[in-house]
């Protein structure tokens, strides 16, 4: 599971390469996007139209639920789990996005939501939409 999700921004970019520069959204977690951001880099390079959606709890939910799913681990059976909190300091999506020649908007409300995809997707330019959710 985990390995599926680390390369969902490079195969957005592949995509929109492959099917003649077509625009793509690609959603990914906090987490996900931190094993590739240099698609980020490359989708701007290309002047590829990807819409990077990354949905950010804060955390690696998804490395955790692999543990939770063991409960032997000792992470599991004291409930600490190691740099997997994204936190102190934050991501911020946004400042990667720029740094890598990305306009980015961030979203807290669930309503602004498909507005802020739709203008990204209608830009034709490389973006990201960063949705703030709760961990967990």
């Amino acid at each position: 599971m985990a390995s599926a999700a680390c390369w969902g921004m490079p195969a957005a970019v592949g995509f929109s390469l492959g099917l003649d520069r077509a625009p793509v959204v690609s959603i990914v977690g906090d987490g996900a996007a931190l094993y590739s951001p240099q698609a980020l880099w490359t989708a701007a390079y290309e002047k590829l139209p990807v819409t990077f959606v990354v949905v950010n709890n804060r955390e690696y939910n998804i490395l955790k639920n692999f543990m939770k799913a063991r409960p032997n681990y000792a992470s599991v059976r004291a409930n600490r789990f190691i740099a997997m909190d994204l936190v102190d300091p934050a991501i911020d999506f946004l400042a990667l996005a720029a740094a890598m020649g990305l306009p980015g908007c961030r979203v807290d409300r669930a309503r602004d939501i498909a507005p802020a995809i739709e203008a990204g997707i209608a830009s034709k330019t490389a973006n990201l939409v960063e949705l703030i959710v709760r961990p967990g």
